[in-house]
């Protein structure tokens, strides 16, 4: 569970006033164990969220019962370039908070379009940041904001002192100047946001 933040086991706990030691003796684990669960130093499994789940006496769709709302920051189109999101569409989307940081989290949804139809709906979140183009951004498929402004979606990859973006279809665009990348944290399809999304 990468993105999950493990401090709401840690916040949920307190809620029901229950110490370490009680979460420890249910899950028949170490009281150590459980403050690296809650502290995200153990990696969190599902089976362990379960049981987490189960000794605070909850359901696990219950932990992820907070919402945050979302701005749609542009839309997708088939070029894979990132255009302002139409007036007239929806403008947030309602998510579960369960990634750390979700007040940075926007999304960028697909534009209805040629090849990428199947596409149309989709959302892509990534985190708002101006940290610059991070070491994790090479080689992952990111939002990227190039010199000038423009805005695609794509692999940013160094060759020797030349930076290059590739986009889907083994189309590269060569020698470009970046300002800043965010990596994609999650595709999700319409599906999953037909009950999420709220008109602006």
């Amino acid at each position: 569970m990468e993105h999950f933040d493990p401090a709401r086991l840690k916040a949920l706990r307190k809620q029901r006033k229950l110490r370490v030691a009680d979460i420890a003796a249910a899950l028949e684990v170490s009281v150590a164990q459980v403050h690296r669960l809650e502290n995200g130093e153990r990696r969190l499994t599902v089976d362990m969220l379960m049981q987490y789940c189960k000794a605070l006496d909850l359901y696990m769709c219950q932990l992820f019962a907070d919402h945050r709302e979302i701005p749609i920051t542009g839309v997708i189109n088939a070029r894979y370039e990132v255009l302002p999101t139409p007036p007239q569409s929806v403008q947030r989307i309602r998510l579960p908070a369960i990634l750390p940081g979700i007040e940075r989290v926007a999304a960028l949804r697909w534009e209805p379009s040629g090849h990428i139809s199947g596409m149309t709906g989709h959302v892509l979140l990534y985190y708002q940041h101006d940290d610059g183009l991070p070491q994790r951004a090479w080689g992952t498929r990111c939002l990227i904001v190039k010199k000038g402004g423009s805005q695609c979606v794509g692999w940013p990859v160094q060759d020797q002192n030349a930076t290059h973006i590739e986009i889907p279809e083994g189309r590269t665009q060569f020698n470009v100047e970046l300002e800043w990348a965010s990596p994609i944290l999650a595709v999700l399809a319409p599906s999953a946001l037909n009950i999420l999304q709220m008109p602006d």
